[in-house]
């Protein structure tokens, strides 16, 4: 009938809404990377693949997500363990 159609569009609008809200936190996460990236490898003279490996180790090391690891390395501020 014709509340059931409308639930469900509605249903699927907010899903829709709710992925595209994803994707865009994870462009926004990538272009944070990418940033701390360049940062590193300038501040530390090395290559982008090793500023990245160097990201990846301090999150391991700090219990931390990548993205939060980017965010102090563009803020340059001191990464705190989990």
């Amino acid at each position: 009938d014709v509340a059931t159609i409308a639930l469900l569009h509605e249903r699927s609008l907010r899903q829709r809404e709710l992925l595209a809200e994803q994707f865009q936190i994870a462009l926004n996460q990538r272009v944070l990377v990418e940033q701390a990236k360049g940062a590193l490898a300038e501040r530390h003279q090395e290559s982008v693949a090793e500023a990245f490996a160097r990201m990846r180790i301090l999150s391991r090391q700090n219990g931390r997500p990548l993205g939060e690891v980017a965010r102090a390395v563009v803020d340059d501020v001191p990464l705190h363990p989990a």
